[in-house]
């Protein structure tokens, strides 16, 4: 992002009172220094989740085969019966 879209969005916060005047000045302070950030508001360090860092959100997110994989696991576990269940209708 540009220097002056990230003062703006910074000073808009600082304004409306969302950010308090030391986080101003100290975000300001990392702002002027040209510290690299990705987006985050965490000075370019990543995204961190389940003790790892990541850099990207989406790269945190677990992929849908396996939220897929893990909810037929507890399925199964939970309820025994499924493991003879199939997708097809039987006749």
């Amino acid at each position: 992002m540009s220097y002056d879209f990230e003062f703006k969005q910074l000073l808009r916060a600082y304004r409306n009172g969302v950010i308090s005047q030391s986080t101003f000045e100290s975000e300001l302070t990392w702002l002027e220094a040209g510290a690299p950030t990705d987006g985050n508001g965490n000075g370019g360090g990543g995204f961190k989740a389940f003790g790892r860092t990541y850099s990207a959100v989406r790269l945190a997110r677990p992929s849908p085969m396996t939220r897929a994989s893990t909810l037929l696991t507890w399925a199964t576990r939970r309820f025994p019966t499924m493991k003879n269940c199939s997708a097809s209708p039987s006749a």
